[in-house]
């Protein structure tokens, strides 16, 4: 019995190898949502990094016993800002924006301490009725590390995805939020308009 165990064993060993290296290295996340606004007031959202606090998947990690710790540097958004985050174990990386265009999109590039890199995009695509389209694309690159191939595919791409929808859904509610407060509030009663008086025909004489 022992015997035909390890000679099953031995022959699903090289079939698992093979399967893990079938898994892309490069792996690219998705995600989409409409907002009831226009590109111009979401663009300050995603342009300004100090705003991804508000919405981002880390929005809650700025206090509690996992505190993150988030530095600012360059221009206050577009291309060339950039954040740094640090964590209670000194680990840390930062976000740049390498690439942005006013009210349609910005590119980013994530690096963590240990040398993983991470490339994005947010792209606003203006819709119907003064509504936006908000794409979120994130592409990470696993590396050749069989393991890390396997953790990913199994546990890690999943989460990233519902983080991900999570925190452009957050960002949905947020800008609609302010919109409405913005949006001038309409008068209950309309003014009825006044009749104009015929004119009286002038007196003979």
């Amino acid at each position: 019995m022992l015997k035909k165990f390890l000679i099953a064993f031995a022959i699903l060993i090289p079939i698992i190898i093979g399967l893990l290296f079938l898994l892309p290295s490069e792996v690219k996340i998705r995600g989409s949502v409409e907002v009831h606004a226009p590109a111009s007031k979401i663009y300050p959202y995603v342009a300004n990094l100090k705003n991804w606090s508000l919405w981002a998947p880390w929005k809650d990690q700025r206090k509690g016993a996992y505190k993150i710790e988030f530095t600012y540097s360059g221009p206050e958004q577009g291309e060339g800002a950039v954040m740094h985050w640090k964590d209670p174990k000194q680990r840390g990386g930062s976000i740049e924006i390498t690439k942005a265009e006013p009210n349609k999109s910005i590119e980013y590039i994530l690096t963590a301490d240990n040398g993983a890199k991470a490339y994005g995009a947010l792209i606003l695509t203006p819709g119907k009725e003064g509504k936006t389209r908000v794409t979120w694309l994130d592409q990470l690159n696993v590396g050749n590390n069989l393991f890390a191939r396997f953790q990913f595919w199994a546990f890690a791409s999943k989460s990233i995805q519902t983080q991900l929808k999570a925190s452009l859904g957050t960002l949905k509610n947020l800008v609609e939020k302010n919109q409405k407060k913005a949006s001038p509030k309409k008068e209950n009663q309309r003014k009825t308009p006044t009749k104009k008086e015929p004119q009286k025909a002038a007196k003979k004489g």
